[in-house]
Parts: C-alpha cells; structure tokens; sequence
C-alpha cells in the first residue's frame, strides 16, 4: 500500500529526494537478485553499494518471521523512482522512493520504505488481505517499528505507552475503514496504534492469530457493505476489539518502557480529539485517488456507506 514519504518520522519533518545528492546524474539499469528483479530508475547502487545484499536480506527476513517458503520466492518485480510515493500495487511491483533527512539516512529510510512494501507483497500473496487495522498494521510492526528502534532507541510500543500517559490515545474504532485510516494519515497516532496493537496480539497471541486475521476476512462489498469485525475478533481471539484495546493498554501501562525521548516527543505537541480526513482512498480497494463518486480502480462508489458489525 502506498506509502508516505514523511512515514518514518513521527513529527513531520521533511525529507529530501534523492534528486540532488552529491550532483550525480542518475541513469537507469536493471539487475536481478536472488529474490528481485530490479528497475533502477536513480542509479541507487552508486548512492547505497549495498543495496542489492539489503534486498535479498529483507526477503529471507520476512520470510522467515512470516513462516512463508522463501525457496518459492523469486522475481519479485522491484522499482526504485525519484518521485511519488513508495507503494505496492496489486498484483504489481513493489515501488520505493528513498528518502533521507537529518535523523534518518539513505539506508535506514530504504529499509523501511521497501520492508514496508515487501510486507503487504509477500501476505497479499500468501494470505490474502484484512481489515486495514491489520492490513496496514502489520508491515508498520515488521518494518517501520524494527527500523525506528535501531535508530531512535524506542518502539511503538514505547510511543502508544507515552500517549497513554497522556491521554492522547485515539480509539482504535477511529480508523477501522480505509477511507479513515488513510484520510488521517497526517495524524501519525492511527499509524503508529494499529502498528503496536498488531505487535501486541503478535506477542502475546502469536502470529498465526493475525494469519488467521487475513485468511478469515471477509470485505466489505458495494453489494454487501458491511464490515464483519465481531466475528472475525471472536472467531480468532474469543474477544470483541474492545476488550483486546483494554488488554493492549495494560500491557502498554504494564510492559512497555517508555523512554525519554518518546515522552519527551509527546510532551510537547498538542493533539485533537478528532482528526480531519484529507488523503482520499476507496473505501473498498483502500486504492488513493484524487477524489470524485467512482473509485477509479475499482469502479466501485464513494457515497455507499459501511456498517461495522
């Protein structure tokens, strides 16, 4: 799913292209990993020499987390570009647009940007796809939360645990449709809570509970417009969301340390209640589009309203 180029950061902070650095002309080549086959549009082997080794490592680590047969997994079609957003479509190539800012450097923002997309193309293809909760959930745990760590010295967990502190916590209902999730992206607690509490159930309820999340899910439908949660949460877990939210909580109240520079960060911002929708998705393909009545992707309309159940 696509991806935004401020994804690393939590405040918003600016991230320049790769357009610029050190002057350097870019041309385009193409090379083949053990598990990629890469269009390099920005000539990123000058800029990152290991970046094929990060590629193929990605892979075998997903694999491995994911319980997927890595031996099966080959050709996966790669795009490296200067502009837009990094983003997987379906049934497409995993596109990355590295970033790299004052905080962050060139590898550590093409970790997780490709970490992040390789996500959703291997579980897309091995499992299937869920609610956005999990949808997008998930590769934020595997990718965006390993990097953050490594680099800032604290996870989600350690983020939610400070919010909580603060009171700040949106309820995880918020963003259950897509046109919510990504509508409020700009607010990164939606991001960084479905992140820690995908975490939390892979935890504590393993993951092939979260499998299960994929493979049980039904979609909503224009014919069909409802979201089915309560029982895929009691068909799964035995529990209704609300009751793991309170779970997650006190195991962010109980386990989590919170650092002092994920209070710290917290502390100083001030956050709504209730968070302005303005990036525009389909609320059945969750595929961005720049508005209007019909989905262009999949033709499906904007104004059919969802019940959640």
């Amino acid at each position: 799913m696509r991806r935004p180029n401020n994804a690393f950061a939590v405040e918003r902070k600016s991230a320049r292209p790769l357009k610029s650095y050190d002057g350097m002309i870019m041309i385009k080549t193409s090379y083949t990993t053990k598990h990629c086959c890469v269009d390099d549009n920005i000539s990123l082997t000058l800029r990152l020499p290991e970046v094929m080794s990060l590629l193929d490592d990605t892979v075998t680590s997903l694999c491995h987390i994911l319980a997927l047969d890595l031996p099966n997994i080959r050709n996966i079609p790669v795009i490296f570009r200067e502009l837009g957003n990094s983003e997987v479509v379906k049934d497409g190539a995993i596109t990355v647009v590295p970033r790299e800012d004052s905080r962050c450097g060139l590898r550590d923002w093409f970790e997780l940007l490709f970490r992040h997309e390789t996500t959703h193309w291997l579980i897309r293809r091995a499992w299937g796809q869920s609610c956005v909760m999990f949808w997008e959930g998930l590769p934020v745990y595997l990718a965006d939360n390993v990097v953050r760590q490594r680099v800032f010295q604290f996870s989600y967990h350690d983020y939610c645990a400070a919010l909580l502190g603060h009171q700040a916590l949106l309820a995880l209902s918020t963003g259950l449709l897509p046109h919510q999730y990504y509508g409020m992206s700009h607010d990164f607690r939606m991001t960084a809570e479905y992140g820690s509490f995908t975490g939390f159930l892979v935890e504590r309820y393993g993951m092939s509970s979260i499998q299960k999340a994929y493979q049980m899910y039904i979609p909503p439908t224009p014919q069909h417009p409802i979201l089915e949660l309560s029982p895929l949460f009691q068909g799964i877990w035995g529990k209704d969301l609300q009751t793991l939210e309170v779970e997650w909580q006190t195991f962010l109240t109980d386990s989590a340390y919170v650092s002092g520079d994920a209070e710290a960060l917290v502390a100083k911002r001030h956050y709504s209640k209730q968070v302005a929708l303005k990036d525009r998705h389909c609320r059945f393909c969750y595929a961005p589009y720049g508005g209007g009545d019909i989905c262009p992707v999949c033709h499906a309309s904007q104004n059919i309203e969802i019940t959640i159940t």
